[in-house]
């Protein structure tokens, strides 16, 4: 086969990468324009790398008899293609065509792999944010919220432990608190400090604010404010990830979103308790009135019926 006959090649390699959505599928559609090319179903690329591997993609019978035509490296990873004997001269023969493929595969191999995690961050943060689409669609007690939004934020980040913190008085108070690991329950935050060091309207930070890391203590590795407004409902402290990988700049701005979403739920669900307060007390005597009598006499006849009391 002449070279001029490769010449196709890296145009080959770079529609398989179009149309490949995993790198096993990628090798498999260059290995199947190389045996469209020599005619032979015998054909094998093998990557090797000293920190992942991957199958060797071709047929699983003959490999025993195959040799070795084109070795091409990028950094630690390489690209080798095996052939059986019956073409393996002639593949040697346009060597440096293969070559110019398997750089081509390499290059566009990392651009899949970009790709792909780029993607995966993507449906990721788009599952996170119908969670808190749910989670504002239906309406909670304020203890509950508070679960809520710390179960969830912990859950999406894959924090080892995660503190929710209240404004009271002068501190911050942990209000709820969760650890997968032997962490203790977190003492106070200073909050005139921490309002100084985080004021209303930042964005969600890393530990590597010395500022901030200082006022929360060691081990925390992310602190998300939830303001809704003006108003700070809470301060959000999650710890290292399970996973072992640091929080970066995407985890930071799903974070800010999210915490927006988690503010808003806590003052809709104050809301809803002042309005029910409201609704179920006499405003001179600060005692329950009729309707709020009436609500739990029905409340009571329908636990006794279900419980079948008498």
């Amino acid at each position: 086969m002449p070279p001029t006959a490769l010449a196709t090649l890296p145009s080959a390699f770079a529609a398989a990468c179009r149309l490949s959505r995993t790198e096993g599928e990628l090798f498999e559609r260059c290995r199947m324009a190389l045996v469209r090319r020599f005619q032979s179903e015998f054909i094998w690329l093998t990557l090797v790398s000293p920190t992942e591997h991957m199958p060797r993609v071709g047929p699983a019978r003959q490999f025993e008899t195959a040799q070795e035509v084109a070795r091409l490296g990028s950094g630690e990873t390489e690209v080798v293609i095996h052939a059986d004997p019956a073409v393996a001269g002639e593949m040697r023969a346009v060597a440096m065509p293969l070559a110019l493929g398997l750089s081509v595969v390499l290059e566009l191999r990392s651009i899949l792999l970009e790709r792909q995690a780029a993607l995966d961050d993507a449906v990721f943060q788009l599952r996170a944010l119908r969670q808190v689409a749910r989670l504002l669609s239906s309406v909670h007690s304020i203890e509950d919220t508070e679960q809520l939004i710390l179960d969830f934020m912990a859950e999406v980040f894959f924090a080892w432990w995660a503190c929710l913190y209240r404004p009271e008085g002068e501190a911050y108070v942990p209000k709820v608190f969760r650890s997968l690991n032997d962490r203790l329950r977190p003492a106070p935050i200073d909050r005139p400090a921490l309002d100084r060091a985080l004021p209303t309207g930042s964005a969600a930070t890393g530990a590597e604010d010395v500022a901030v890391a200082a006022l929360i203590g060691p081990g925390a590795e992310l602190v998300v404010p939830l303001d809704a407004g003006s108003e700070r409902m809470a301060v959000l402290v999650l710890g290292s990830r399970i996973s072992d990988k640091l929080y970066g700049r995407a985890e930071l701005e799903l974070a800010g979103t999210l915490s927006f979403a988690a503010a808003i739920a806590l003052k809709n669900s104050e809301l809803v308790e002042q309005l029910h307060s409201a609704a179920t007390t006499d405003e001179l005597t600060g005692l329950y009135n009729r309707r709020a009598l009436e609500e739990r006499l029905a409340a009571e006849i329908s636990r006794s019926l279900r419980h079948q009391l008498h």
